[in-house]
């Protein structure tokens, strides 16, 4: 190892390793900016302890304490004449003068070299865990601390997005982007209650009847300042930041309400079914059950009523757990869709083990459906394995009348795409529901091209 924890190194230090802190290292920052020549280089590397949760959870917090002392000394023996902080849980900062990038960069490397090392600390399987990941920028001291502070983030950001355990430098072009993503974050937060949120609709047919038995909710975001914004434009986003849990609730409560509304003057008619969308996130959230739960009561509507969609990748990972959490949602009635199945590399017996109602065969095999003799395969595949399972099988993505036809042929029982209707604001939807206004089986009008370019 590289020694215990460091020596203070300043006025206040943390009290773990012995290093600066993040308020004297900011302090000392501005001290040296101010008093450097304006156009002299600084430079910052931060060094991130790669995957450290799990390394606390795995080996114990006593063995993580003894990493970061080990890391600690390690990062000041590399650069015994910089400014060495710990500026988060598990985040270092090594402050440079004089130096160009190219320079700032060789310590970076020597850096992940002597944390690639064996910690005493780590169990043998975890060695390859107790790498770092690190961003590393340079800047005028005219610019400040603050500035190089910012850039540093950003490609420290950078190297995480690649997975970590890499090195990254500032790249000013990438700047604007995580600028404008970290904006987009902060606003997700509230947005629903900020009435902000919009849902539309899109039609879900009986393909042997091309009567409409029910919808999918779509979630829209009204945007301030950049307009109505589809889901591929936020939802990852909201995801990784964390607001998706917040979103969903709104999104869930919204289409209930909705169903409720459409199924009322329904009453001798079949009930119109509203599927949902949920994230992994939501799905592997402690309280989402109770949610749903919540919301189903709080509105009134019957739960077989809601369909709930889990992307097929998201039971992949995890099977117990989720199965568990599958388990839990049927428990309460409603009826559960496994989306974008054929991607996942879902086995028989997996599909098995899950209670689910539906399989919706993606829309990849469905394009090639009438065309491509392999997708074909794949769809004839689907619906065989899954009517076997005594699950109804829904194509989305049906964009025109050969894949319908063809759909209909192997068996499929659902569909929707832009065959039959656009996703539509609800009291546009509704014109789908009202006698002699269903959907339009030759594509209600609108070209091919119209159909690709339009998104869910």
């Amino acid at each position: 190892g590289g020694g215990g924890g460091g020596v203070t190194q300043t006025g206040t230090s943390d009290p773990l390793t012995g290093l600066a802190d993040r308020p004297e290292f900011m302090r000392v920052g501005v001290q040296r900016s101010e008093h450097g020549p304006p156009e002299a280089q600084v430079g910052l590397i931060l060094a991130d302890l790669h995957r450290f949760s799990t390394i606390n959870h795995a080996v114990g917090f006593a063995a993580g304490d003894a990493l970061l002392r080990d890391t600690a000394g390690r990062l000041v023996a590399v650069a015994p004449g910089a400014l060495v902080a710990r500026l988060g849980p598990d985040e270092f900062g090594v402050l440079v003068e004089g130096l160009d990038v190219a320079h700032v960069a060789e310590i970076a490397a020597e850096i992940q070299a002597e944390c690639g090392r064996a910690f005493g600390a780590m169990d043998a399987s975890l060695a390859s865990l107790s790498l770092v990941t690190i961003g590393i920028a340079t800047a005028r001291c005219e610019e400040g601390v603050a500035v190089l502070l910012e850039r540093a983030e950003t490609a420290l950001g950078a190297a995480k997005g690649r997975g970590g355990m890499c090195v990254e430098t500032f790249d000013p072009t990438r700047h604007g982007a995580i600028v404008e993503r970290k904006g987009l974050e902060l606003e997700l937060f509230g947005a629903g209650a900020r009435g902000e949120l919009r849902l539309h609709h899109q039609p879900i047919v009986d393909l042997n009847t091309s009567a409409v038995v029910g919808f999918e909710a779509l979630v829209r975001w009204d945007r301030p300042g950049h307009g109505l914004i589809p889901p591929g434009s936020f939802i990852e986003a909201a995801e990784e930041c964390g607001a998706i849990v917040a979103l969903g609730e709104w999104v869930l409560e919204d289409a209930c309400r909705q169903a409720l509304v459409w199924n009322q003057p329904r009453s001798t008619s079949p009930s119109i079914m509203m599927s949902v969308n949920v994230s992994a996130c939501q799905l592997r959230s402690p309280r989402f059950v109770d949610s749903v739960a919540t919301i189903l009561a709080a509105v009134g509507i019957e739960p077989q009523v809601i369909l709930l969609e889990i992307t097929e990748t998201a039971l992949n990972t995890d099977t117990d757990a989720m199965v568990d959490a599958l388990g839990d949602l049927k428990d309460l009635g409603v009826l559960l869709a496994i989306d974008d199945f054929g991607t996942g590399y879902s086995s028989l017996s997996q599909l098995r083990r899950l209670p689910v109602d539906v399989v919706k065969i993606d829309r990849a095999f469905v394009s090639g459906v009438a065309s491509d003799s392999e997708e074909w395969a794949m769809a004839v595949a689907i619906v065989n394995m899954a009517t076997s399972l005594g699950k109804r099988t829904l194509a989305e993505g049906i964009e025109t009348a050969a894949q319908l036809a063809h759909l209909r042929s192997l068996g499929c029982e659902l569909g929707q795409g832009f065959l039959f209707s656009p996703p539509r604001p609800a009291d546009e939807a509704w014109q789908s529901l009202e006698p002699g206004r269903g959907p339009d089986p030759c594509g209600a009008g609108l070209s091919q091209n119209a159909h690709r370019s339009e998104t869910t």
